[in-house]
């Protein structure tokens, strides 16, 4: 499951505050006025294109919220309270009241750089007894946001932000593998990455042998294989890939490392390469 922190792992705390003519947070309202997503009003994130994992916790005084997507996609609940679910279950609303917890996977996977989406609270129209559900503006447990549907979060779906391709290449039977043509070199850099970068790396072998790619520090997502599909015992995260004779395999990774192939007799043979994180 997705789980780097930050990127497709991501801590959503929601409730909403009413702020006094000073601008300083009204402690002693039950129902905010404005929406605050991690503290902050008209949150947004940018999430990759693929599997996300959102962690909810409902932090409100009193009111729910009837969760979904503005685009009524289905989602997965994976998590409650206390723990991971058997299965992940499909729906698409999610009531959250107070206190509670869900764990919640939406595919990204189909959308294209730059699409965005909202997770909303769908709380128009609930039946009477619904806290947040109450028609009145003011008073004690009026509000803005009372019976109406607004966003908790808006989602840009990014892509990667730089495209890489590595070939395994040889001059021929008996000799040694390397990547572009040139073998290692501990005083050469073989790639500039940028800082937070989520980069795609395609990987080719159109050589005599299969290779077991592997990359330092990171995991990555295997995103396809010219041979079929990526199976599903390969759908979670890896650091190590084979390679078959004529295959490429592509993945995602942000601040990827040193890579080689796993076999010691490529590696030391030069099949390896370095770069650095700027």
């Amino acid at each position: 499951m997705p789980r780097t922190y930050g990127v497709d792992d991501v801590p959503l705390v929601l409730t909403s505050r009413r702020l006094g003519d000073d601008g300083a947070i009204d402690a002693t309202a039950i129902y905010g006025d404005a929406m605050v997503t991690n503290g902050t009003m008209n949150a947004e994130a940018k999430l990759p294109a693929q599997f996300v994992r959102l962690r909810i916790l409902n932090a409100e005084i009193e009111r729910s919220y009837n969760l979904g997507f503005s685009d009524d996609r289905t989602f997965w609940v994976i998590g409650t309270d206390g723990g991971l679910l058997e299965a992940p279950v499909p729906v698409t609303r999610l009531p959250m009241a107070t206190g509670e917890r869900y764990e919640i996977l939406v595919d990204l996977s189909g959308d294209a750089p730059d699409d965005t989406l909202a997770l909303q609270a769908y709380n128009e129209g609930q039946d009477f007894g619904f806290p947040g559900g109450e028609p009145g503006e003011s008073g004690e447990f009026g509000s803005l946001l009372n019976n109406t549907t607004f966003s908790v979060l808006r989602i840009r779906v990014t892509a990667a932000t730089v495209e890489r391709t590595l070939n395994i290449t040889d001059d021929g039977p008996g000799t040694p593998f390397s990547f572009d043509d040139t073998p290692y070199d501990e005083s050469v850099i073989n790639q500039h990455v940028a800082l937070d970068a989520t980069e795609q790396w395609t990987i080719v072998n159109n050589q005599t042998f299969g290779h077991a790619f592997h990359i330092h520090d990171v995991q990555f997502h295997i995103v396809a294989r010219s041979g079929g599909a990526v199976p599903d015992y390969e759908q979670g995260w890896k650091d190590t890939v084979f390679l078959p004779i004529d295959e490429s395999v592509r993945f995602v990774a942000t601040d990827p490392y040193m890579y080689h192939c796993h076999m010691a007799n490529h590696e030391d043979g030069g099949l390896m390469g370095q770069f650095v994180v700027e």
